[in-house]
């Protein structure tokens, strides 16, 4: 949620829209290798699962995610790259507990 307190014009000084999420702009070039890091590794796990791994929905409401699809096509699994996952993510969550 945005903070009230921050005029428009200092929140777009401050920070970078990415996809949904304002990131601070001292951190985007760690959050987008974070998020370059962790679809390179969820496509892996996807393939490994058995499923045709992708990549989509950048520039969504809810950003960049990474698919795990079945043979007709049909998503099984979804991970969004943002913010709150990432963390989860290099925190030691499992990546089924995301989908």
């Amino acid at each position: 949620m945005p903070n009230p307190h921050l005029s428009k014009g200092f929140r777009l000084a401050a920070t970078v829209l990415i996809d949904n999420y304002w990131i601070p702009r001292q951190e985007v070039e760690r959050y987008l290798a974070r998020r370059q890091y962790w679809s390179q590794r969820l496509m892996t796990y996807m393939s490994q699962a058995g499923w045709q791994a992708q990549l989509d929905f950048e520039g969504s409401q809810d950003g960049l995610a990474v698919l795990g699809l079945d043979g007709q096509g049909q998503i099984q699994a979804l991970i969004h790259l943002d913010p709150a996952n990432l963390t989860a993510l290099e925190a030691g969550i499992a990546p089924e507990e995301l989908f």
